[in-house]
């Protein structure tokens, strides 16, 4: 007897198990970084900045959801399914994030490659996969290379401060190394938010990859570089303001700021690749 003849089965579509196994993979690999936000600020602060993950990583989770609810089809599970599906939850069980974040890209990988095009599985699948740049490569290209990715940040945050800076050491106006840009400060973690924007948008919205979106998704990526620069020029600016800056209210507007920029750009970007052509 097999197992996709069981009655608890039926009915049960590929989307729905695996959006379900997908949402438990990347709430656990967000779940660290929600119980720092809480240690770090409380709750209704944390609350506020909406548990240390950007409203555009919650906005994908939900649109993986929303697309299951929308869905016209209803594709049957294959045999090989349950098994994906199984070592995903036991993944998502574990409390250890990037063992979830693993699982998501691999999961999210299956799915892809057992899909076709515009089916709900494989718009889950895209949107998934983009959730991994910031859950899991963004972390791993940084552990790699960090080095230069982080002289990176710190050649611009030179630019706009005016200080003089050497590698991701920014000096202050006394010449004394002021600001050290660790990886958490990097510029790559906002990059990678962009791109689940741009997946996410034109998944959930059956909207195609068009040049306005591709040069929109490419000026709010400069967006946020320059963003991120702001605000570390500002604490090597203004040290006593570092906490407020780094940890406290300040680097949540300056999340919030982030947030507002890449919508409104690649919002725009949008509505001229969706708009009528006269």
């Amino acid at each position: 007897m097999s197992l996709l003849s069981l009655p608890v089965l039926r009915g049960v579509s590929r989307a729905g198990l695996f959006a379900f196994c997908l949402t438990l993979l990347g709430l656990n690999a967000l779940s660290e970084r929600a119980a720092l936000s809480l240690d770090r600020l409380g709750l209704a602060q944390s609350a506020f900045d909406l548990f240390g993950v950007s409203a555009i990583i919650w906005f994908a989770l939900f649109a993986v959801v929303r697309i299951v609810l929308d869905a016209e089809q209803v594709v049957p599970l294959r045999s090989l399914d349950l098994a994906v599906a199984a070592a995903a939850i036991c993944a998502a069980l574990l409390p250890i994030g990037y063992i979830a974040a693993g699982a998501l890209f691999c999961t999210s990988l299956y799915l892809l490659t057992t899909s076709h095009t515009g089916q709900d599985e494989r718009r889950i699948a895209v949107v998934s996969l983009a959730l991994c740049a910031p859950l899991l490569w963004g972390p791993i290209l940084l552990r790699v290379a960090g080095r230069e990715l982080l002289g990176f940040d710190g050649w611009i945050v030179g630019i706009v401060s005016g200080f003089q800076r050497h590698g991701n050491v920014i000096m202050g106006p006394d010449g004394l190394p002021s600001v050290l840009i660790m990886e958490g400060c990097s510029s790559l973690k906002n990059i990678s938010v962009v791109l689940v924007l741009v997946a996410t948008i034109t998944q959930l919205f059956r909207i195609p990859l068009r040049r306005p979106i591709l040069l929109a998704g490419a000026l709010a990526v400069v967006a946020v570089v320059l963003v991120n620069a702001t605000r570390i020029a500002l604490i090597a600016h203004y040290p006593q303001y570092y906490e407020m800056l780094h940890f406290g209210i300040g680097a949540v507007y300056f999340g919030w700021a982030n947030l507002i920029v890449i919508m409104a750009i690649v919002g725009t970007g949008v509505h001229r690749a969706t708009r009528p052509v006269d």
